[in-house]
């Protein structure tokens, strides 16, 4: 017996597809935004107010990407000249991944709220250690105080992080590494983990994750460090980036580097939303009345070929 076979997308049909997924998605995340920013007043605490600044700044990159499916001229006023810049697509969206993982890592990872504060300090932390004094004596007279007060905070987030790890069942080795960490006068961020006897549910180890080997923290059932490497590659101006440049516009493999690119996109999505509801019920119960044809590709684990496909890219 003959079987019909449904015909396989092309790759534009493909690419409009994820991109009207992805497009409806971040919509639902701006409402959700602004739902529970309207819904929440007087009644946040420290870590709403930055989930919510994170969640926003998360919409405005997944946007920027989309803007970009537009064509971007290689000169301005030439506006038929245009390319999809997969670069600068693959730029923001590795700083998307790692805002989505941080997110993950102070809000949803920890597993009591001394864990989250003390991995909310060392983020503060990491992040005041940017403040510097510029080199020229004038220059620097304007920011003196900002930057003095910049050090006593950090002397103070990190007080109270020790004094927090006291609170804590944990073996003298995790709080050796917990200490060397939080000593350190350095600006890349981290994510970090608390890692417990089976039996004792003592901490055994304060593990520090990275972004490069970090995937699989936010994505345990899928591999994602060769998507995080390839980003890395084509954020940079490594060789194999440069290579990859000069090659992807003779054929169309530059548009399967943007399929990528949108599938990476709904992907991170489905865990933003996660995230965020998981970590302030509140947001949870927002979505849940959102209508199911705004949430579907949010919620569902793959975008079917029939879903309102539009062959426009």
């Amino acid at each position: 017996m003959t079987q019909n076979k449904t015909p396989q997308l092309s790759i534009d049909q493909k690419i409009a597809m994820m991109k009207n997924a992805a497009t409806i998605n971040v919509d639902t995340l701006f409402y959700l935004w602004e739902n529970y920013w309207s819904g929440t007043k007087g009644n946040r605490d420290q870590f709403a107010e930055i989930a919510q600044c994170i969640l926003q700044m998360e919409i405005l990159h997944i946007n920027s990407i989309l803007i970009l499916f537009n064509g971007t001229p290689m000169i301005p006023h030439l506006k038929k000249r245009t390319i999809i810049d997969i670069p600068s697509m693959a730029s923001i969206l590795r700083s998307l991944y790692e805002k989505v993982f941080i997110f993950n890592n102070l809000f949803v990872e920890q597993e009591n709220s001394i864990e989250k504060e003390i991995v909310l300090y060392i983020w503060k932390i990491r992040g005041l250690h940017n403040m510097k004094l510029p080199q020229a004596p004038q220059e620097a007279k304007k920011y003196i105080q900002k930057y003095n007060s910049s050090r006593m905070q950090i002397k103070d987030f990190k007080q109270k992080a020790i004094s927090r790890l006291e609170e804590l069942d944990i073996t003298e080795n995790a709080k050796q590494s917990f200490h060397k960490e939080i000593s350190k006068s350095d600006t890349s961020i981290k994510g970090y983990k608390f890692i417990k006897d089976a039996q004792t549910q003592q901490i055994k180890e304060f593990k520090i994750l990275s972004f490069s080997t970090s995937p699989k923290e936010v994505f345990p059932k899928e591999d994602l460090t060769i998507l995080y490497g390839f980003l890395s590659s084509q954020s940079h101006p490594s060789f194999l980036g440069i290579l990859q440049f000069g090659q992807m516009y003779n054929s169309d493999e530059y548009k399967e580097r943007a399929l990528t690119i949108l599938n990476s996109i709904c992907k991170f999505q489905q865990v933003i939303v996660r995230d965020f509801c998981n970590a302030f019920p509140k947001a949870k119960e927002l979505l849940d009345k959102m209508p199911k044809e705004q949430t579907k590709y949010l919620l569902q684990n793959e975008i079917r070929e029939d879903d309102n496909i539009q062959d426009d890219f």
